[in-house]
């Protein structure tokens, strides 16, 4: 590498004259200009000092204090580009249309085994640029060692668990091997227990202590590096950054994937305006088997590419799938989102009080993971449930709210045996309100309470109102509450107890009450939801919003926020059970 420093050199002069002593300062820019073969160990670190001037040309390309390349995120197709036509892959690309990644390994010298690193199957993949010896795992969990030669990636199939997880982490490792080399020799300079660059995965916490990682991990934290703007960032941060950036731009090169779309695009637009989130469902499983990713990296590498109605596209959210939706213009800006998961809404609602005065004022609804103006015009009934209509889906920023998202912090670690990424990254979060003015109308809300007041005034005869309203006897309620009549008729006359909070909330979801309605089953018992009490506002947000959907994944919700599920539990005695 070139060696291209500029330093600045205070310069004092002293001379006696006769009794006296004169004196000149002077200050002076240099230009220190070098270079060092680390590989061959052949080093000619100063060849030229030079009086610095601000038009000599630089030579390659600038490295930070922790020898890691700079390079923006706008040249990063550029760079991967460089990276394929440097080691002859622009042919065979041109040739296959995409980058293989045991290839990529074979032409940069590298090679490429599979072993099992971790008991837990937590570490995706390992780059090892000294001769060492590693500790694998057997079939049965028994560790074992294994010599290992400079050069060589290690990756676990157990923790890829995909085809196409496999070829990203080979291709992750590559860049690796390609950019960062030179950081790994530096970070050795000053720990030379340092063996690898790996990259791994956190899911699975409760790993065996055994695992030498836990111990690692105590021992040593990051580096800290300072970025350009200030702010305190660790080397590894950056390589991780650079990696992960470069890995689908390699896996699928800027020019081929673009006209593979538009390839894709006349195939699947069965009829002149056919819409084009349709063509899009169609094309990007395509376009990812083709390449060798998942849909989501496809669908992803298309926004990056100009494609922004990609955005609406094949999104998956609690488990299931929000049908496709677009804007009216067809963008949707970057780092916003219409759909939010149950659990990210709830503690939204916990925290943001001018949403939570927005949702119980009661215009908007919670549907298909979209919040939506409670309107006729923009939802239609499918199987008992709301939906949205063909229209709201076209016009998506009409009806419902756009969310500004963020993504939960990816932990980075030094430790002294390894340079490793936690590979954990969380789905994104909506962390404040960003569209649709929230001056709401309170007429829905108004309605509702004024309902309440005409309702009987104690909980006995509530609870028989609203079984009678849904045309339920007495036996057929206990069925569908999985409890035994004389419960029923028990809660009804007001005796044995006041009912637990977990079962009015279950007897209000299973009737689908309005959550109104299900807070004033709990007010007449004597239990309030408490605006300033955590708890008792995520479960009021479930009983409010999350009404219409499924018990267990009310509950599921619930749970993932340290709250009570909500059940009928039988009262234990001292003679058996009630």
């Amino acid at each position: 590498f070139h060696l291209d420093a500029i330093m600045v050199a205070e310069i004092d002069v002293f001379q006696d004259v006769l009794v006296e002593r004169k004196h000149d300062h002077v200050r002076q820019w240099y230009r220190i200009r070098g270079q060092m073969d680390l590989t061959g160990r052949k080093t000619d670190l100063i060849q030229q000092i030079t009086v610095y001037s601000p038009k000599d040309k630089r030579r390659g390309r600038g490295l930070d204090e922790c020898l890691i390349p700079v390079i923006p995120k706008s040249e990063m197709e550029r760079e991967a580009e460089r990276i394929l036509e440097k080691h002859g892959m622009g042919t065979f690309v041109t040739d296959t249309g995409r980058v293989e990644g045991r290839e990529l390994a074979r032409r940069m010298g590298l090679t490429v085994v599979p072993v099992r690193l971790s008991k837990a199957s937590r570490i995706r993949g390992e780059l090892y640029l000294h001769d060492t010896f590693v500790r694998v795992y057997q079939e049965d969990g028994m560790p074992d060692y294994i010599e290992v030669k400079a050069g060589t990636i290690l990756y676990d199939p157990i923790a890829c668990r995909t085809a196409e997880r496999i070829e990203e982490t080979i291709i992750h490792e590559c860049i690796h091997y390609e950019l960062h080399w030179l950081f790994y020799k530096l970070q050795r300079e000053y720990n030379d227990c340092i063996q690898f660059m790996a990259c791994m995965d956190r899911r699975y916490a409760d790993d065996s202590p055994e695992d030498a990682y836990e111990q690692w991990l105590e021992d040593e934290s990051f580096m800290p590096v300072q970025n350009r703007t200030g702010a305190e960032r660790s080397g590894v941060a950056w390589a991780e950054w650079q990696a992960r950036e470069l890995t689908p731009r390699l896996m699928m090169p800027e020019k081929q994937t673009q006209k593979k779309i538009k390839e894709l695009i006349r195939r699947y637009r069965l009829f002149p305006g056919d819409p084009t989130i349709t063509v899009y469902e169609r094309l990007i499983p395509v376009l990812a088997r083709f390449y060798g990713v998942s849909w989501t990296a496809a669908r992803i590498r298309m926004l990056e590419l100009g494609c922004t109605e990609a955005a609406g596209v094949l999104n998956y959210v609690d488990g299931a799938y929000v049908p496709a939706y677009r804007t009216s213009s067809g963008v949707i800006e970057p780092g916003t989102s219409y759909v939010i998961s149950a659990a990210d809404l709830v503690e939204l609602y916990h925290s943001d009080e001018q949403f939570r005065e927005a949702m119980d004022s009661g215009r908007y609804c919670y549907v298909e993971s979209h919040v939506c103006l409670n309107d006729h015009r923009y939802l239609t009934i499918q199987d008992d449930l709301s939906r949205l209509t063909d229209r709201s889906r076209t016009h998506i920023e009409k009806c419902c709210m756009l969310f500004r998202v963020a993504r939960r912090q990816r932990g980075v670690g030094y430790d002294k045996n390894a340079l490793h990424s936690d590979e954990r990254m969380g789905d994104p979060i909506a962390v404040a309100l960003a569209s649709l003015p929230l001056d709401v109308f309170m007429g829905a809300a108004d309605q509702l309470m004024a309902d309440c007041k005409k309702l009987p005034k104690s909980l006995g005869p509530t609870l028989a109102y609203h079984r009678e309203k849904k045309g339920l006897s007495q036996e057929a309620f206990a069925e569908l509450l999985g409890c035994d009549p004389r419960t029923i008729r028990r809660l009804e006359k007001e005796e044995g107890g006041t009912p637990s909070r977990e079962l009015l909330g279950f007897i209000g979801v299973s009737l689908k009450l309005p959550g109104v309605y299900t807070e004033d089953l709990m007010n007449k018992a004597g239990k309030p939801l408490l605006w300033n009490v955590k708890e008792d506002m995520e479960l009021k947000f479930v009983l409010y919003y999350m009404n219409q959907r499924p018990l267990a994944e009310i509950n599921k919700v619930l749970t993932s926020h340290q709250c009570r599920p909500l059940c009928y539990q039988k009262k234990r005695t001292a003679a058996g059970t009630s």
